[in-house]
């Protein structure tokens, strides 16, 4: 058996024992969906009466207290392992402006109304197009149109088992933490269309095909540094430098990183 066949085999066999899904990241009054790369949010209220014209003023209530709610949760996302999209809010400049207005950028996506008078709002706030910005202004990598076809479609990293904090531009590293992949390897381009990574909870998801292709390289992260960077093994790092300096490809961010549930 081949090497790359018993990775894929290792990595399915592996996830056969979970129940595949979202990665999700609990916060208070919602959650972040990074599989989707969306921030949801939940507030509600209840009416006394159970009459329309109070349930539409309960609904206008719990309308309120989106807002506020939205923009506490968002603060909280990670954008990298050191950095709160809070962090970047808080900064000068044409990014923060950029990110505060584009706070306003969620969405009702769901009410739901009970029998008893109760309704519940939910809110979706989509993350790469809200912190676009800041990712488009670390990009500095450049698609080289003259390189070869590399014959490796992506990388998909294995990160169960060590407690990974998600975040948006987390980076690979190597065993002496050298970056070897982030937010500066993709082109402008490609950063104002995708996040950095995919994150995922099983490696067989049609998800990370698309992302990475139908030949990826499989890595194991080993460890994990400020809880969202990723630190490989000397010979995983290895494989990684090299399809690095031979090819465009990580410019173009097919990268799945693939955690617990």
């Amino acid at each position: 058996m081949s090497a790359r066949i018993l990775a894929v085999a290792l990595f399915i066999g592996i996830t056969e024992a979970a129940i595949a899904g979202p990665v999700i990241e609990a916060l208070p009054n919602g959650h972040v969906d990074w599989t989707e790369g969306i921030l949801v949010v939940e507030a509600s209220g209840s009416s006394n009466t159970g009459a329309w014209q109070d349930v539409k003023a309960v609904e206008q209530a719990a309308f309120a207290q989106l807002e506020p709610r939205v923009e506490d949760a968002a603060r909280q996302v990670r954008f990298s392992a050191d950095t709160l999209a809070g962090d970047l809010l808080a900064s000068s400049g044409p990014v923060a402006r950029s990110l505060e207005d584009g706070l306003t950028g969620w969405r009702v996506t769901e009410t739901r109304y009970y029998a008893s008078g109760r309704v519940e709002l939910r809110a979706e706030l989509p993350l790469h197009a809200w912190l676009r910005p800041a990712l488009v202004s670390q990009a500095a990598g450049q698609p080289d149109d003259d390189a070869p076809e590399p014959q490796i479609t992506g990388v998909v990293v294995d990160a169960r088992g060590l407690g990974v904090r998600p975040a948006l531009a987390p980076q690979l590293l190597g065993p002496d933490h050298s970056a070897l992949y982030g937010v500066a390897d993709l082109s402008e381009e490609v950063a104002v269309s995708v996040a950095p990574v995919l994150w995922i909870t099983d490696p067989s998801d049609a998800l990370a095909t698309a992302r990475a292709g139908a030949e990826p390289v499989f890595l194991r992260a080993t460890a994990v540094v400020g809880g969202s960077d990723l630190v490989l093994g000397r010979d995983d790092a290895i494989r990684l430098r090299t399809l690095r300096a031979s090819s465009a490809l990580l410019s173009t961010a097919p990268v799945v990183v693939v955690v617990d549930p």
